[in-house]
């Protein structure tokens, strides 16, 4: 049976019959951070890329956006529950926190006009998500 190669293919083939990527096409996906072994094995570094007003800044964010919402303790952090008008905003505050302090999870659920929002961290991040977020109301600071 013969096998018949385009010039393409043909012309993408290096030396040694290896196929040169880059001449064929695009290149594919860059290997992620986790297979180049930059990230620590235990997650996200615990630190946080903004610094003294925008850090500020920040944090006057998440208060404005959960102004009026009572915060339950949840496993590893805090709940709210907000008016589903807010989920655009907290949504891209989200995104923006996740970019300054990846070692916080936030869970989004919009259902019947209500937005529940769940923030997380691992327990060595406590005292900074303390300083975020608050404590639960009613509860013990320390989660």
């Amino acid at each position: 049976m013969t096998t018949e190669v385009s010039r393409t293919e043909q012309r993408s083939r290096a030396p040694g019959g290896a196929t040169d990527r880059h001449a064929a096409g695009p290149p594919g996906p860059l290997p992620s951070a986790r297979l180049l072994d930059l990230q620590p094995s235990g997650g996200a570094p615990i630190a946080c890329t903004l610094t003294g007003d925008r850090q500020a800044e920040r944090i006057g964010q998440w208060r404005d956006l959960l102004a009026g919402a009572r915060p339950e303790g949840i496993a590893d952090g805090l709940r709210w529950r907000l008016p589903g008008a807010r989920a655009g905003e907290a949504a891209e505050l989200a995104a923006a926190e996740q970019r300054c302090c990846a070692f916080f999870d936030f869970t989004l659920h919009l259902t019947a006009g209500e937005l529940v929002l769940e923030a997380h961290a691992p327990e060595e991040a406590a005292d900074l998500f303390l300083a975020v977020f608050g404590a639960p109301a009613g509860g013990d600071p320390t989660r």
